[in-house]
């Protein structure tokens, strides 16, 4: 399988905390300039700090584009409680005990990092590379929803 590159970049205002992002295929990146790449940040007119996140070559079970840094649910255990699937046709639930953010490993390729969110879970799960993983989630990125537990919306 061929990984189309594509890269996310993201601009953070150090004042207002604002978060702007823009994705760029290989050829754009290798086309721009240095200033041309960060003209979609120029509406924050502050300090930033800045991000570049790979596309992992996945997508999610809505379509959506899968990058380092994403915070993903799964409908089953370990993500809910003991629940083999959930069910609920708005792919809502209570029992929430885990999110997964992607990460990069040098030696195993992308993976999910299992962050506890729930006061029933003290760790324990482990996360697997990304190619272990169906019917992942994106609920938002560790940019623009840093505090996890604000990013639980489903």
């Amino acid at each position: 399988m061929s990984i189309e590159h594509k890269y996310k970049y993201y601009a953070i205002g150090n004042l207002s905390k604002r978060v702007v992002s823009k994705i760029y295929t290989l050829d754009e990146l290798e086309s721009y300039s240095k200033d041309k790449i960060w003209n979609f940040a120029e509406s924050l007119a502050e300090n930033l700090t800045t991000y570049r996140k790979r596309f992992t070559g996945r997508k999610d079970i809505n379509n959506k584009e899968i990058y380092e840094g994403d915070i993903i649910i799964m409908k089953d255990y370990p993500f809910y409680g003991n629940a083999k699937v959930i069910t609920d046709s708005n792919q809502q639930c209570d029992e929430l005990n885990y999110v997964g953010v992607v990460e990069w490993d040098v030696y195993i390729g992308y993976f999910l990092n299992l962050k506890p969110v729930s006061d029933r879970v003290r760790g324990g799960a482990c996360g697997s590379t990304l190619q272990d993983y169906d019917g992942m989630i994106v609920i938002g990125n560790i940019y623009e929803n840093a505090d996890i537990s604000e990013c639980i919306w489903v």
